[in-house]
């Protein structure tokens, strides 16, 4: 598994975070805090930079409060150089000057000119003196949020910290403490302290009042829906399954969760909702809390997602503070005033705490969690696939993606294809409803046996085809990249060239109907049991001999390994669309683990309907059947490099993903 940034330093949780924070203020933002680089000074400075020394005020520094903490002697504050005794050796500082605290104290500002509701960035760094032994204890402040506290040693260069946080008055006060205290000195280093609107903020937060605030839906597709207050079956909400976490430490391959506490039944809050909103009843009735992180698996790296934390206040003390800090994969962190969600009359009330961005390579989202006052208390989550988006993997527009899991990995096992199938598809664009369906060479009522969902995976019986309504006119002109992880498991073969004994990925050919045989109509790509590549066209075929097959590739792995029909492969094609989108030209092939030249299957032209499909064909009857998952659907956008090389002829342009299949719980 690859390191999340949040787990790469045993420093503390809070240190941890703002260690890695990424700042998302733009260059050009105004900074909200006057003086924020300690650049401007009054008065005269005495040696080494002090403005205040034993109880001598020399100086002052304009927009800063300055308390120091008893009257320890050899103490005061200043602003060094990198030249100078203070913040020698420590790495590049902002402009000429950096804070220093020499032992306890406080240093303050009241932030004005904040827009109620608007998102801000706050950052700024600090550092411990680079001299011999020294270190400094660190605590910084925003308003009743305890951003950062521990005792920092001197590092170079200085630590950046970031968050984000929601304003909710026109001013906002910040305060740094050095709060080490030891009979050496001891010096904490501040600069480039900022407070500016937020851009390009992937947090958002919001109020949870009612069902209709939820935002859960049966039309969006979902990669994890969690319900933390259920500890036996799992239940639906406002018709979308929610997965029941029994465990405070839980982790089954699709989702981890590390170091949280469950409590007991929150009836207060099931009660507030009441009857007239049981989607939120069902959530509301339990949380866990202390959380250190919670981390999904089985994403797709690159693909955007937005997902959501469903959170509620805990105190009817409006005054009491609940606060805690999120952190997601891009580094950025988030500040959650848990107590903040009370409805106008002062009871409890919920909220939702959403970021939206991109999984990482390994096809994970991990969100860490500090605590500076209390806990948070975590109802549930949804991780949903965001609409529309563009997904930062190279030259690609995802259009189509299905994992065949449902919600919760496991959430349609056992599910049959037949006519439509609700949510088992997470179809992006260019449509948005339409569901996969089946066709095969039985009798319709028959066909349910044929093709379901087992683990997570579409299983495809025995002269099936499985369908998905795709307007091509919308993919005209362009090059369209469709993969699929298949593995051919049961099927067998025999029958002779003509047939299409595997599993294929490509078009079928509408108004056949559903109990004629699965390979009339269908053109596209087929494995079959030997590990034999082969394309197969039956657009206008009325039965399946008038086929057209290509010579098979044989399977050829790099370390001389043979094709195994127990595993998982991924098969990928790319099709140039024609400008009516009536018929595609093959420009790329690729099979996983193979090095096979799989250039002769090149240029084979498709005839498009409006019809995606994926094949199986091999025995007779139903329990003969394949597997297939991950089924990906995305424009692919050449480098010019590469439309150089088609030009030229070459058979190796595509495909220019390997990854391994993402496992289904």
């Amino acid at each position: 598994m690859k390191q999340n940034k949040f787990s790469a330093k045993n420093i503390g949780i809070a240190v941890l975070l703002a260690a890695f924070g990424v700042s998302s203020a733009s260059a050009d933002a105004v900074n909200l805090v006057q003086n924020g680089s300690f650049e401007q000074y009054t008065g005269n400075m005495q040696n080494h930079g002090y403005l205040y020394k034993n109880g001598t005020e020399y100086a002052t520094l304009p927009g800063w409060t300055y308390t120091p903490n008893g009257t320890t002697t050899d103490y005061g504050f200043g602003i060094g150089q990198t030249s100078g005794e203070f913040v020698k050796n420590c790495g590049p500082i902002d402009g000429t000057y950096a804070l220093f605290m020499q032992r306890p104290g406080t240093m303050s500002q009241t932030v004005t000119g904040l827009t109620p509701g608007e998102y801000y960035t706050y950052s700024f760094t600090y550092d411990a003196r680079n001299a011999e032994d020294k270190k400094a204890g660190v605590q910084a402040w925003l308003d009743d949020y305890r951003l950062l506290s521990h005792t920092c040693n001197s590092q170079n260069p200085f630590h950046t910290y970031d968050v984000i946080f929601q304003a909710t008055s026109d001013t906002a006060a910040i305060s740094f403490k050095n709060t080490y205290d030891q009979a050496r000195d001891s010096s904490l280093l501040v600069d480039a302290v900022s407070m500016t609107l937020a851009q390009d903020n992937p947090w958002r937060q919001s109020d949870w009042a009612a069902d209709a605030d939820l935002g859960i839906s049966a039309n969006k597709t979902y990669t994890h829906t969690l319900n933390f207050g259920q500890t036996a079956e799992s239940k639906t909400v406002l018709d979308v399954p929610f997965k029941a976490i029994t465990d405070n430490n839980y982790s089954d391959g699709n989702v981890t969760i590390k170091n949280s506490n469950r409590f007991g039944n929150d009836n207060d809050l099931v009660n507030l909702y009441g009857t007239e909103n049981p989607g939120s009843q069902t959530l509301a009735k339990s949380f866990l809390y202390k959380f250190q992180e919670i981390r999904l698996d089985g994403l797709v790296p690159g693909v955007e997602y937005t997902t959501t934390l469903y959170l509620a206040a805990f105190d009817k003390n409006l005054n009491a503070r609940r606060t805690g800090y999120v952190g997601a994969n891009d580094g950025t962190l988030f500040a959650v005033e848990e107590n903040f969600y009370h409805a106008e009359n002062g009871d409890r009330s919920g909220g939702l705490v959403k970021w939206t961005g991109r999984a990482a390579e390994d096809g994970t989202l991990t969100f860490s969690f500090a605590h500076s006052s209390e806990t948070l208390h975590i109802y549930g989550l949804s991780n949903e696939v965001t609409p529309g988006q563009t997904p930062e993997t190279s030259g690609t527009n995802l259009l189509l993606a299905t994992n065949f899991g449902g919600p919760n990995g496991d959430g349609y096992n056992g599910m049959a294809i037949s006519n439509t199938v609700a949510d088992v598809v997470n179809f992006i664009s260019p449509a948005g409803s339409e569901k996969w369906q089946l066709r095969g060479g039985e009798n319709a009522a028959n066909l349910p046996k044929f093709a379901l969902i087992q683990d997570g995976a579409l299983r495809t019986g025995a002269n099936c085809v499985s369908m998905m309504d795709i307007d091509t006119s919308l993919l005209a002109g362009k090059w369209i990249d469709i993969s699929a992880d298949l593995k051919i498991n049961t099927l067998n073969g025999g029958g002779g060239a003509q047939y299409a004994r595997g599993i294929g990925i490509g078009f079928s050919r509408d108004g056949v109907g559903v109990s004629k045989e699965s390979g009339i109509g269908f053109s596209g790509l087929v494995l079959n049991p030997a590990g034999e590549l082969m394309f197969y066209e039956n657009a206008l075929g009325e039965v399946k001999e008038d086929a057209l097959i290509s010579d098979a590739v044989a399977y050829l792995s790099e370390d001389g390994s043979a094709f195994d029909a127990s595993e998982w492969y991924e098969l990928d094609m790319t099709l140039a669309f024609s400008d009516d989108g009536e018929t595609a030209t093959l420009v790329g092939v690729g099979l996983e683990g193979s090095v096979a030249d799989y250039s002769a299957l090149n240029g084979l032209t498709f005839e498009t309907t409006d019809l995606f499909a994926i094949l199986s064909s091999s025995a007779a009857s139903w329990n003969y059947y394949g597997l297939v998952d991950n089924v990906r659907v995305s424009e692919y956008v050449p480098e010019p490099s590469t439309w150089a090389l088609l030009v030229l002829g070459s058979s190796s342009l595509l495909l220019l993903r390997r990854k391994g299949r993402k496992q289904t719980a």
